[in-house]
C-alpha cells in the first residue's frame, strides 16, 4: 500500500512538473520552430474557414487549398497554388499566369506575367504560409518594444495538441490595437485556427477567425492542378493597369472641377436622398462599408467633421457599399456613435464617381464642383475636410459670426 501512494505521489509531481513545463514555454521558440518545420513541406492540400464578423455583418468562405513550391531555380521559390470555393470559384496560379474563374458571371479573369500576377495572390498566399514555408522566416513577428507576445498554454484544435501563443500591440496608430491568439500544432508547427481582432478608440471594428483542417502535407501535385480549361462560352477578361496622369492614386478618381454626377439613394428608414437637394453647402461624401477596416477607422475623424461644420449646414453623407448579405449599416454606425447620415446601396454611385478602393472621399462644393477626392486612409483627414470646407465661399462668409458666438468648437 505504501508503494502504491509513494507511486501515485511520483506521477502527481511529474504531472506538476511538465505543466509548469508547459507555462514556462517560450513564445520566441515556438515560433522558431514552428518556421523550421513548416520550410520542411514542399507541398499540401487543406480546407480553409474564414469567418468575419464586423459587429452586424458575418461572412463565412469555405475554400479547398492546394498549394507547392515549384524549385526549379534553386535561389527562388515560387509558389503555385489553387483554391476552390463553395461556389465553384476557382483561382490559379502556376508562378507565370493568375486565372479565376466566375461561374456565375460566367467570366475568366487574367493576369500574365508582364503585369506582375503574383501581387494578386498576396493574400492566399498568407493562408498558405500558415502550413508551409519557402525557409524559415528571419523577421519572425516575435516580442518587441511595441508588442507582446505570450505562451497561454495549450488546447486541442481537431484533436491536434496545439500551442496557444497570443500577440498584441498597436495597429494603425496609437488609439488602435490588434489581438492575436495562434493555435500552432505542437508537432508540426502548422497554425490550425487563428483568431484577429482590431480596436480602435476603444471600440472592436474587425474580427476574423480562420480554420485549417484536413491537413495533408508533401503529397503529390501536378503542375497541371494549378492551371485551368477556360470554357469555349465564357468571357475572357484580361487584365491592364488603370491609365494614370502621373498625380498619383486620385488620379484615377473624378477630376477636380469637374460638376459631380448627381445621385438618388436611400436612407435607412426608406427616404430618398438626392445630392442636387445639398447643394448650395459642402457635401462630403465618405465610400465606405461594414467589411472595410479603414473606413471604420476613419469614421471617428469624420464623425468629428460632422460636429464641427452641421450648424453651417455642411453634409457630411456615408455612401454603404459592397455589403454582404445580414450586413447592417446604419446600426453599425449608431452602435459606434456615428452621427452623420447614411444612405444604402451605393455601388452604382461609387461606380460613377470611379471608386476603387475604400474608403474614398470626395467633397463637393457648394457650386456643385468636386474640390476634393482622395482614395484611402489617411490620419489626418478630419484636418484636410475642415481646411477644404472653411475654404468654400458659402460656409467662409459665415465662420466669423459663428465662432464670435462660440458656437464653432
Amino acid at each position: 500500500m505504501k508503494n502504491i501512494n509513494i507511486t501515485i505521489l511520483l506521477l502527481v509531481l511529474f504531472s506538476v512538473y511538465i505543466l509548469g513545463c508547459d507555462r514556462n514555454k517560450s513564445p520566441e521558440e515556438i515560433l522558431t520552430r514552428s518556421d523550421e518545420l513548416r520550410s520542411q513541406i514542399n507541398s499540401c492540400a487543406f480546407t480553409y474557414i474564414d469567418v468575419n464578423d464586423n459587429g452586424d455583418a458575418a461572412n463565412q468562405i469555405k475554400y479547398k487549398c492546394y498549394a507547392k513550391w515549384n524549385t526549379a531555380d534553386e535561389d527562388e521559390f515560387i509558389l503555385m497554388l489553387r483554391f476552390e470555393s463553395e461556389d465553384g470559384k476557382i483561382l490559379t496560379y502556376d508562378g507565370d499566369t493568375y486565372r479565376a474563374i466566375n461561374p456565375e458571371k460566367e467570366k475568366v479573369f487574367v493576369v500574365t506575367r508582364r503585369y506582375d500576377p503574383a501581387r494578386f495572390v498576396k493574400r492566399f498566399a498568407r493562408i498558405v504560409e500558415k502550413v508551409m514555408l519557402p525557409k524559415p522566416d528571419e523577421d519572425n513577428d516575435k516580442a518587441s518594444d511595441d508588442k507582446l507576445v505570450v505562451f497561454d498554454g495549450t488546447s486541442r484544435v481537431g484533436g491536434i495538441l496545439c500551442d496557444i501563443i497570443s500577440k498584441s500591440g498597436p495597429a494603425f496608430d496609437e488609439n488602435s490595437s490588434f489581438h492575436m491568439i495562434s493555435y500552432i500544432g505542437v508537432e508540426d508547427g502548422i497554425t490550425r485556427k487563428q483568431s484577429f481582432t482590431i480596436y480602435a478608440n476603444g471600440l472592436k471594428i474587425q474580427y476574423d477567425k480562420t480554420i485549417l483542417k484536413d491537413i495533408h502535407t508533401n503529397i503529390e501535385l501536378h503542375d497541371s492542378l494549378f492551371t485551368v480549361s477556360i470554357p469555349k462560352d465564357y468571357k475572357l477578361d484580361k487584365y491592364s493597369p488603370p491609365k494614370s496622369s502621373g498625380k498619383g492614386e486620385s488620379s484615377e478618381l473624378l477630376g477636380i472641377g469637374q460638376t459631380a454626377p448627381d445621385w438618388t439613394l436611400l436612407d435607412g428608414n426608406g427616404d430618398s436622398l438626392s445630392l442636387s437637394d445639398m447643394l448650395g453647402r459642402p457635401v462630403v461624401l465618405d465610400f465606405w462599408g461594414t467589411w472595410c477596416v479603414w473606413c471604420v477607422v476613419a469614421m471617428p475623424k469624420i464623425n468629428t467633421v460632422h460636429e464641427r461644420y452641421a450648424s453651417l449646414g455642411v453634409n457630411i453623407i456615408g455612401i454603404s457599399c459592397r455589403e454582404p448579405d445580414g450586413a447592417e449599416p446604419v446600426k453599425f454606425m449608431e452602435d459606434r456613435g456615428m452621427k452623420y447620415k447614411v444612405v444604402l446601396n451605393g455601388d452604382s454611385v461609387a461606380k460613377a464617381y470611379n471608386v476603387r478602393g475604400f474608403p474614398t472621399l470626395y467633397v463637393v462644393g457648394s457650386d456643385g464642383k468636386i474640390v476634393f477626392a482622395e482614395a484611402g486612409y489617411r490620419d489626418d483627414i478630419d484636418s484636410v475636410l475642415s481646411a477644404i470646407i472653411e475654404a468654400d465661399s458659402a460656409v467662409a462668409g459665415r465662420l466669423d459670426t459663428i465662432v464670435s458666438a462660440g458656437e464653432l468648437q
